[in-house]
């Protein structure tokens, strides 16, 4: 009887760990890594295929990226005369990475082919410019300014949502 609990125990245990591992829908691991970024910039130029995702960054000064390993460990983030490229060695495929940045004084991003920039929660910029190429994609919540601009093979479809706010002065 204690062979058979023994037995059983070990099933389950085994059972839980292989359905446990970090792995994504295609059954590949999945992993982090932080880059500090110790320069300021306002620029952010993003390589194909890479999804960036901005987020609050009042103190925040790190980048992390997150996706499949072998992708992850090819992207790079340079910082370099008020600009932050985000580049990878090898071709990625779409999705694979998402980089979340932490958007402090941003004004404009360039989005290579395939590329997208997203916001986690209301962004608080003054002006930004996005240059979109093919299949490039944006879904900012902001208050503020957004311009969009488009590479020449491109056309732009988008839907803009704008709410008001009322400001009553008491005279």
């Amino acid at each position: 009887m204690k062979k058979l609990i023994t037995a059983a125990m070990s099933i389950m245990l085994l059972t839980g760990t292989a359905f446990s591992s970090p792995k994504n829908r295609t059954g590949r691991v999945e992993t982090t890594k932080e880059v500090v970024t110790g320069a300021a910039f306002r620029n952010i130029l993003v390589d194909d295929n890479i999804q960036l995702v901005l987020v609050p960054g009042d103190s925040k000064t790190s980048v992390t990226v997150a996706g499949d390993a072998a992708a992850v460990e090819e992207v790079s983030i340079a910082v370099k005369k008020n600009e932050m490229r985000i580049s990878s060695a090898k071709h990625l495929k779409k999705g694979s990475v998402i980089v979340y940045v932490p958007a402090k004084d941003i004004s404009y991003i360039t989005l290579g082919s395939g590329a997208s920039v997203s916001a986690k929660e209301y962004l608080n910029l003054s002006t930004l410019t996005v240059f979109l190429n093919v299949d490039s994609a944006v879904d900012l919540k902001t208050f503020g300014d957004i311009t969009i601009k488009e590479a020449n093979d491109c056309d732009v479809i988008y839907q803009k949502f704008e709410k008001a706010k009322v400001i009553r002065v008491a005279q």
